[in-house]
């Protein structure tokens, strides 16, 4: 009986907080660090209760990862200037010339090849 037990009765029921509906929640990825080739992206990682340790019993989706703005062809040609008009040779045409170059690791296949520049052009008429 409760008169043999001194001191204050314990409660008969508790709160108790389980995690197993817990689950990680990401947003979506940011634009990559880079406008052309290799860069990062990141999100953000939060587990649905508001304490990351209650998702601690499963894997932690990735926060951060590697993307490459040049793999659809998103990269813009860099271009040099134009230099020194040829010699001709007797009834030839006069041609000058410059750097066309696409900066990605993964080469021309980055840039765009219906919008690449002319490497080439005739001279103006002087």
């Amino acid at each position: 009986s409760d008169a043999d037990c001194s001191g204050v009765r314990p409660h008969a029921s508790g709160h108790c907080h389980s995690v197993s509906s817990c689950s990680w929640s990401a947003s979506p990825w940011s634009n990559c660090s880079a406008a052309c080739g290799p860069g990062s992206s990141a999100r953000e990682i939060t587990c649905s209760s508001g304490a990351d340790a209650d998702c601690a019993h499963m894997d932690r989706p990735l926060d951060q990862a590697t993307c490459d703005n040049g793999e659809d062809g998103q990269c813009a040609w860099l271009v040099g200037d134009w230099g020194d008009c040829s010699l001709a040779a007797c009834g030839a045409a006069r041609s000058r010339a410059r750097q066309v170059a696409c900066p990605s690791d993964l080469g021309e296949a980055a840039c765009l090849a219906f919008e690449r520049p002319q490497a080439v052009e005739a001279c103006p008429r002087e």
